[in-house]
């Protein structure tokens, strides 16, 4: 990471689903794990992405929720947050 200062490249691949992943863990005080929250997180950046990008297929919010169910991981914000 320290050849990306800017973020521009790999850098910035590892951010995806760590904005609100953040946000997530401070708010739960540790209750959701970084892993969860991270998946969350990239189900979240997925649904922007739908709503902002016109060419970007729904399909690939799907596919960001099976593969982060079948991880095991959660896939919604838990309704106590």
């Amino acid at each position: 990471l320290k050849q990306d200062l800017y973020e521009h490249g790999r850098a910035a691949s590892l951010l995806y689903g760590h904005e609100l992943a953040h946000a997530l863990e401070s708010v739960s005080n540790g209750s959701i794990s970084h892993g969860e929250a991270v998946g969350v997180g990239m189900i979240f950046a997925s649904v922007i992405a739908e709503r902002c990008i016109d060419q970007y297929p729904h399909a690939y919010t799907i596919l960001h929720k099976n593969l982060i169910e079948k991880l095991g991981l959660m896939t919604v914000i838990p309704s106590h947050i």
